[in-house]
């Protein structure tokens, strides 16, 4: 594998987020360019997508990566013939231009095949697809015998120059013990973010454990990321303690599958139809104390949460259920919140921050923020970028 700087990155979004892994897309793009200071980056994907990302990258002063719409990403079906066409193309075009890296984005396991025809046909070029989760992409969370045998024998024929990237150590971890034929070709990074424009331009909020206290949900609100536990949470304590002793907010998207929190839960939230602008949302975030995640821990146990940087951008503590995910995170930046184990556990933490706010320690959560800020900054992980963790 050539490891000296690539004559040029292609970053190719090959499903249709539009906005949905927009901030993570530009974070990776801004981590190859900390990486390769000097090297051509050009992201390919849907118009709207890249508007989406061109925002977030300007933001940062990232201004020299071409944008360029692709029919690689796109609803329609993608026949035999039509990828054929479309990877051949880019096939010629990573020879042409003397690509050393593609780096496929939001890969489903359906066009990891058309990575691996990519990988074969530039041997001498790094070809990394970047993987969201990894259950279903692997083929054993949902089918039959037949379609697990086939997807352990399509995976086992990955070429060396492939990589399997997954946002997280605790996604490695879980993929190399559950799914074996893909270990020679996993690795790992953590999941880069930068601080949101507000905080950039100016200090981070001062926090401090006055009243109300304010218990925000990032993030669409799902089952698996314990929206019913977080309603159940309101409705019990903000009906007992009133809006002057504690509010919970919802800091989201509302989508029709996911519409929100019902009204009588108490959870204040965007009005249905409408959806939080980030500079809102970043107004309402200078106020909250605590980022709760009641997230189903298996349903985590193989993929990444956008939603949890949310709260890490804004230095907020976590009150988060004990899983792989939360425990790699608090394992590697220190006493960043409280993990409990039901929700029993976190409405007994809640009535203990409202009776006897541990205002020292949450001084200290805040410096273990900034100090995790610095440590997944873009520019922090860029050597990482550059060689992913193996996992042993």
């Amino acid at each position: 594998m050539n490891e000296a700087t690539p004559q040029g990155l292609l970053f190719c979004e090959l499903e249709i987020p539009r906005k949905g892994h927009a901030e993570v897309n530009a974070s990776l793009v801004r981590t190859a360019r900390s990486a390769y200071p000097e090297a051509p980056i050009r992201l390919l994907a849907e118009r709207r997508h890249l508007e989406a990302v061109d925002r977030r990258l300007r933001t940062y002063g990232v201004e020299d990566v071409a944008l360029e719409e692709s029919p690689l990403a796109s609803d329609a079906r993608l026949t035999m013939p039509r990828g054929i066409r479309l990877f051949g193309a880019l096939v010629r075009r990573a020879r042409r231009e003397g690509t050393r890296r593609i780096v496929f984005l939001s890969c489903s396991r359906r066009r990891v095949g058309w990575a691996k025809v990519v990988a074969r046909r530039l041997p001498d070029v790094e070809v990394m697809v970047v993987l969201h989760e990894t259950d279903f992409t692997f083929g054993l969370a949902s089918g039959g015998p037949v379609e697990r045998l086939f997807h352990r024998l399509y995976y086992r024929a990955l070429p060396p120059n492939l990589t399997l990237l997954v946002l997280g150590p605790w996604i490695a971890a879980h993929a190399h013990e559950r799914y074996p034929f893909v270990r020679g070709s996993l690795a790992w990074m953590w999941h880069p973010y930068d601080s949101p424009l507000e905080i950039l331009d100016g200090e981070p909020p001062r926090r401090s454990l006055v009243e109300p206290l304010v218990l925000a949900y990032f993030g669409v609100a799902k089952p698996m990321k314990g929206a019913d536990d977080f309603a159940a949470l309101a409705e019990r304590l903000a009906g007992e303690y009133g809006p002057e002793r504690l509010r919970c907010l919802h800091l989201g998207r509302r989508v029709p599958r996911a519409p929100g929190f019902p009204e009588a839960s108490g959870v204040e939230s965007a009005p249905p139809g409408e959806e939080l602008s980030r500079e809102r949302i970043g107004e309402l975030a200078a106020g909250v104390h605590y980022a709760v995640y009641p997230y189903d821990a298996d349903a985590y146990s193989g993929r990444s949460s956008g939603a949890l940087h949310d709260a890490l951008a804004y230095r907020i503590p976590l009150l988060a259920y004990r899983g792989p995910m939360f425990e790699s995170y608090f394992a590697e930046l220190g006493d960043i919140g409280d993990l409990v184990d039901s929700p029993a556990d976190l409405e007994r933490v809640v009535r203990g921050l409202l009776a006897a706010p541990p205002h020292d320690r949450y001084r200290r959560q805040l410096a273990a923020l900034e100090r995790a800020a610095e440590r997944l900054s873009c520019a922090a992980l860029a050597e990482q970028f550059r060689r992913p963790t193996r996992p042993e």
